[in-house]
């Protein structure tokens, strides 16, 4: 028995509790390693899940815009025909799953002298595919996916909004100007394609963050 108060005590508290501040100060080491390595494993999962999920996105935009420029060459080199207008829409809406709806909208005259503009649209309903005349629903020659690209003269994406009397849903809109004359150089109308901002949404939503997760 060590008693109180001798040099062998106080060596012996001493080394206990040199030991003790080296046992904490290996249990905090340890501890602040893991959680650097854990934040570092989670950091690389969210920047994965993240690029699958943008590569993902990207790949529908591409999509929708291939589809509205080749729909816009195809307007262009095609007869103006009002009745060829709603089954080459219905075929493009078949053939490009990511887009929720796609139109045709053309200039007063197009079509004769007594027209004063058509504007077709088809559009996903369920399982269906069908079309509608937006000329009838509202003036679509003063909504931003008409005048944006006729007055830029080029493509454009919309802002999101809602569109009231076509698709009846959140959306966004890819807009490329159609053009006639020899040298291209009359406007002649606007084709779109459509993507839902539900779709996006859910995409978005459907990543696994955890509870405190976020993605915007």
């Amino acid at each position: 028995m060590i008693r109180r108060g001798t040099i062998a005590w106080r060596m012996s508290v001493m080394i206990a509790l040199g030991s003790g501040l080296i046992v904490a100060l290996v249990v905090w080491a340890g501890a602040a390693y893991s959680r650097r390595v854990l934040e570092a494993e989670l950091e690389a999962k969210a920047r994965a899940l993240g690029l699958a999920t943008a590569n993902h996105i990207e790949a529908v935009e591409r999509s929708v815009t291939k589809t509205a420029a080749g729909l816009a060459l195809t307007m262009e080199h095609m007869p103006m025909q009002r009745e060829a207008i709603a089954p080459l829409l219905l075929e493009v809406l078949k053939e490009t799953p990511e887009a929720f709806g796609c139109a045709a909208a053309m200039e007063p005259s197009t079509f004769g002298p007594r027209d004063s503009g058509t504007a077709l649209y088809a559009y996903r309903s369920g399982a269906s595919m069908l079309t509608k005349a937006l000329s009838g629903a509202y003036d679509y020659k003063a909504g931003d996916w008409y005048t944006l690209p006729r007055e830029l003269r080029r493509p454009v994406w919309t802002e999101p909004y809602f569109d009231k009397g076509g698709g009846e849903i959140l959306m966004a809109t890819y807009c490329v100007p159609v053009f006639s004359g020899e040298g291209r150089d009359r406007f002649a109308g606007v084709v779109t394609c459509d993507v839902s901002l539900k779709w996006l949404a859910d995409e978005l939503g459907a990543m696994p963050l955890g509870d405190d997760g976020y993605a915007f």
